[in-house]
């Protein structure tokens, strides 16, 4: 689970990927697709998330970097 550095999002992660939540009331904006999803964290803008799940393969599916 990790706060933007503004506190405007919350990004949860789940077996299916990341939930992300938003404003002070932190309303449910949606899932953001990444199997085995285990760590994330925001710019500093607040602009961008990138997940990870871990892996140490050169997979393209070892981070993935989305616009929130």
């Amino acid at each position: 689970m990790e706060f933007s550095k503004k506190g405007s999002y919350l990004a949860v992660c789940c077996a299916e990927g990341v939930h992300i939540y938003v404003g002070g009331n932190l309303r449910y904006k949606g899932l953001l697709r990444h199997v085995g999803a285990n760590d994330v964290k925001f710019s500093n803008d607040e602009r961008y998330l990138v997940s990870s799940n871990g892996g140490l393969n050169k997979s393209r599916e070892n981070f993935i970097i989305w616009s929130v």
